[in-house]
């Protein structure tokens, strides 16, 4: 409905600006917890929002999926950095072995944050937990139980006493979840 007292170009040069701005803030606030250490996401080296630009690190290596054997080291090491993520209120949203880059054999890069969102709800970072059980569920089956153990061991000891919160709901989650052996419909 446009009405005819409102500039209609303002407007949308207004919103186009608060749209720049609020993805800007999600760049800084995403990776505000590697200031630190900007080595496991790729890290965003200009953007212009004029243009719609956005010139990233490039990585190379192969996907976690595709790592033949998978190191429990390494996925301790996803586990201390999805902590880092789920620490500063972010989900992934998709969190398989397909979004985890291995570099130089041992350093995990969390990649495509394309349904990534700020949460410090239990339930986000619990689907983000399932995700990659599941993932490694179906990639590795034999290995899947002590590699997300792995996985837990390094997500814990970021995180602490709330991994097990975190894990209890995507344990919940699971149950809701088709197919569940152990599912009781009382």
């Amino acid at each position: 409905m446009n009405r005819g007292y409102k500039d209609f170009i303002l407007f949308l040069s207004i919103l186009w600006i608060v749209t720049v701005a609020l993805d800007i803030v999600y760049m800084i606030l995403l990776y505000r917890p590697y200031f630190g250490d900007l080595s496991h996401v790729p890290f965003p080296f200009f953007i212009d929002p004029l243009s719609y630009t956005l010139i990233e690190q490039v990585l190379s290596g192969p996907l976690l999926r595709d790592v033949d054997p998978i190191d429990i080291g390494l996925m301790k090491k996803v586990g201390f950095e999805v902590a880092k993520l789920h620490l500063s209120g972010v989900v992934h949203g998709d969190l398989t072995t397909s979004n985890v880059i291995v570099s130089s054999g041992t350093d995990p890069f969390i990649i495509d944050f394309g349904l990534g969102a700020f949460s410090a709800d239990l339930e986000d970072r619990g689907v983000d937990l399932l995700l990659l059980k599941k993932s490694l569920e179906a990639n590795l089956p034999d290995q899947s139980h002590d590699l997300f153990s792995s996985f837990y061991e390094g997500y814990k000891e970021i995180l602490g006493a709330d991994a097990a919160q975190i894990l209890a709901r995507s344990q919940e989650i699971e149950r809701r979840g088709r197919y569940f052996a152990e599912r009781s419909f009382d």
